[in-house]
């Protein structure tokens, strides 16, 4: 019996990476770590809720798709069609950026950091910064802070809007008020 909850092989989705723009029914399997080959009368947990939330982010424009046309009639075929539906895998990307769904490795930049079938990393992603690099990284974050002239308070609003305009979902408001209040509080050399 299939466990369409327990990812398959990094060297079998690997040849997927080869093919874009893919179906919708193919990104939902590769999100979970599944190849969108196998025998499709099984889905993982959470199939539904995530085609969900990507059909209604296609039908709010903010996943562009290509729709494939009816030849019977010259309409679009509709969303529930999920294998006539195209995304490309950059778009599914920044979507699951922007959403900040972390866990699907398919969709993560580069492949040789997917996760085994074990859910482990294969290799380390980064290192912890050392003493003096998280100190350098403050100075500068401490530097920028002087030169952008952020208000004293609350300037977390003002760093969070200017990441979102850059695309980045993350940090966090605290993250971001925690890392300022270290930079401002930083001793000079």
């Amino acid at each position: 019996m299939t466990d369409w909850n327990k990812p398959d092989s990094k060297e079998t989705l690997k040849l997927w990476l080869l093919i874009d723009p893919l179906t919708l029914f193919q990104v939902v399997m590769l999100i979970f770590g599944r190849d969108p080959s196998h025998d499709i009368t099984g889905r993982p947990r959470g199939y539904v809720p995530i085609m969900a939330a990507l059909k209604q982010a296609i039908e709010r424009r903010e996943v562009p798709a290509l729709q494939t046309r009816d030849t019977t009639n010259g309409d679009f075929f509709s969303l529930h069609h999920e294998d006539l539906a195209f995304v490309t895998q950059a778009d599914v990307r920044q979507w699951l950026r922007t959403i900040d769904h972390t866990d699907a490795f398919f969709f993560l930049a580069d492949p040789n950091h997917w996760p085994d079938v074990n859910k482990t990393a294969s290799v380390v992603i980064d290192k912890p910064l050392a003493t003096h690099e998280r100190s350098n990284m403050l100075r500068i974050i401490r530097a920028l802070d002087v030169m952008a002239k952020l208000p004293d308070r609350g300037p977390t609003s003002s760093v969070m809007k200017q990441l979102q305009e850059l695309g980045f979902a993350r940090p966090s408001d605290d993250t971001i008020r925690r890392v300022i209040t270290e930079a401002r509080a930083l001793e000079k050399d």
